[in-house]
Order: structure tokens, then C-alpha cells, then sequence
């Protein structure tokens, strides 16, 4: 962890996403151990400066990184893909047709089954 400074910009992920969009949050003071952050409907609470972790003793309000890139090449990426994941589960949704899921499993890198109407392998 780089040391923060006041001004500093973090990427800040609510325990309530996706319900709550993730966003960036500003550094108001630093201290010795702890930072004053506001931004993304928080105001002044305390990050341990070592941990990005907030000093909120009886429930976890959410995740600070560095940067959004970092989030976004690891715990951002497996957040999506769990939140796609359990959004297929179940029929296809309506008006979604053939051509776009292979498209979706294109860009996905899901190799899907040939169709047998062309040859096509995927």
C-alpha cells in the first residue's frame, strides 16, 4: 500500500453492491494509523491506512483499492462474472435469440457446440 494523501482519489466497492454502484471516494486527513474518507454517501469515516479497511467493528459497509483497475482485474472481475452467472441460471430471458448467445459466448471465450445449420465451429 502506497501512502495516502489528502486529495488522494480510492475506488470504493459498497457491501451492497450491485445494489449500490461502487464509486470513488476522496482522502480528507491522514494520520498515523488511520484516514478520513467521504464520498459515495460516506462522510468522514475512518480507514485503517495500512488495510484500506473501514473501523466499522459490527459489519464490513465495503472494500477500498487503490485504484479501480486493481479492483477490476480481480475481485471486480469475479464479482461480474458471479453476478452473470446466477443471472443465466433458468430459461433464457425473453427475446434472446441464438445468434446472440453465441455472440455473448464469442466475447466470453466459451466455446460452444457447433450449429448444425452452417458447420460453424466455435
Amino acid at each position: 500500500m502506497a501512502k495516502l494523501t489528502v486529495g488522494q482519489m480510492l475506488w470504493y466497492v459498497p457491501n451492497a453492491f450491485p445494489h449500490v454502484a461502487p464509486g470513488y471516494i476522496t482522502v480528507q486527513s491522514v494520520g498515523r494509523k488511520w484516514a478520513t474518507v467521504s464520498g459515495v454517501d460516506i462522510k468522514d469515516w475512518r480507514l485503517d491506512i495500512g488495510s484500506l479497511r473501514f473501523d466499522a467493528p459490527f459489519r464490513n459497509p465495503g472494500w477500498v483499492y487503490e485504484t479501480r483497475e486493481q479492483w477490476e482485474v480481480g475481485d471486480g472481475l469475479r464479482l461480474y462474472w458471479s453476478t452473470i452467472r446466477v443471472a443465466m441460471r433458468g430459461d433464457p430471458k425473453e427475446g434472446v435469440s441464438i445468434d446472440a448467445i453465441y455472440q455473448a459466448a464469442s466475447l466470453l471465450g466459451i466455446e460452444l457446440p457447433a450449429r448444425s445449420d452452417t458447420g460453424e465451429t466455435k
